[in-house]
């Protein structure tokens, strides 16, 4: 009795069903809204609507309900994606070096067939949308890049294909100086990392738990490049055992030698501000700090440029008083210059 109580409902609804269309019109005459209207009432709709159900879903019989009986492939489609949306969208931007792998989950795995609220038909917001498949701890931490904050994921990355790698809408440096000044990595004296382009050398491109977006903390950092003895001999300058290399070089570029912040001397007096250290006439504490005459090897020379680093070493030394030379004295760091 259930069973011929089921069977009397369903025929009952289609004979309704039958009643409502206009006219009485074949199954082939129904205009698919009738049933599906709420796929295309949203804010955007995807252009191929307005072809008509059949341009996308040719698969289907409408001579007969409901379609699924009658189907042929996955929703009626009328060839499988991505090669369905290849009949309208260019395959060449979907196709360059480097691939994401979403594509290979398809199309309407980020964007709705029909209609969207959101911009491109996506499914949901970018950067939520993204943190479907890639893990949302990954740009999250003390600093982050602005743009990353902002959920700016494809003003940096194409969301399809691209011809660089990670997806990046153009090579490094270029797209940094998209919003960093270019130039403020250019002067006399450039870091090699930077003319080199290697800004992620450096900085990390999503975020990081060091100021600046710093890979690691300095001066850690500079020691993948720069040799670590140099800075941790005996005698260290405080700057240099504090970690401060930024505190006397610019770490992109500058106007002066070594990347220094400003002209060696009037850089040291920045911080050694007694008045023994003043300078007068270009010299400290009566030694001439632009050009000299010395003896050397019985020979005279005319030395110029001479400054505070002629005689101590900026950063560390196995003398005291940051000596140069191996001096253990100051007779032996007068020597290595004027005759006994």
């Amino acid at each position: 009795m259930k069973k011929r109580a089921i069977t009397f409902e369903l025929l009952m609804t289609a004979a309704v069903f039958f009643i409502t269309i206009p006219g009485g019109a074949a199954y082939a005459e129904l205009d698919c809204k009738a049933c599906h209207g709420d796929l295309i009432k949203k804010k955007v709709v995807h252009a191929a609507v307005s072809m008509g159900c059949e341009a996308c879903h040719g698969g289907i019989d409408r001579s007969s309900m409901p379609h699924k009986a009658n189907m042929k492939g996955v929703k009626g489609l009328s060839s499988e994606m991505p090669d369905l949306c290849y009949g309208c969208h260019d395959k060449a931007i979907f196709t360059k070096k480097t691939v994401h792998a979403a594509l290979a989950m398809g199309c309407t795995s980020c964007h709705d067939p029909h209609s969207s609220d959101l911009p491109k038909l996506l499914l949901s917001d970018v950067p939520d949308l993204c943190y479907k498949c890639h893990d949302k701890k990954q740009f999250e931490g003390k600093d982050v890049h602005p743009p990353v904050m902002g959920g700016m994921c494809i003003s940096c990355h194409s969301p399809h294909s691209q011809d660089n790698d990670k997806l990046l809408m153009s090579p490094v440096p270029a797209l940094c100086f998209t919003c960093h000044d270019p130039n403020k990595f250019k002067g006399k004296s450039v870091h090699p990392p930077v003319e080199g382009g290697m800004c992620l050398s450096c900085h990390a491109a999503h975020k990081s738990d060091n100021d600046k977006l710093l890979q690691s903390p300095l001066p850690d950092l500079c020691y993948t490049c720069h040799d670590k003895s140099a800075f941790t001999k005996k005698d260290i300058h405080p700057p240099v055992a504090g970690g401060m290399c930024t505190s006397c070089h610019n770490p992109h570029a500058s106007e002066n030698k070594e990347m220094l912040l400003d002209e060696i001397n009037t850089l040291c007096l920045t911080c050694h501000t007694d008045s023994k250290f003043k300078v007068r006439e270009h010299a400290v504490r009566g030694h001439p700090l632009k050009t000299t005459d010395i003896t050397r090897g019985g020979v005279k020379e005319k030395i110029k440029n001479f400054s505070c680093v002629s005689c101590h070493d900026p950063h560390s030394s196995d003398s005291m008083n940051l000596w140069k030379f191996g001096a253990t004295s100051k007779f032996d760091l007068c020597q290595h210059c004027h005759e006994k």
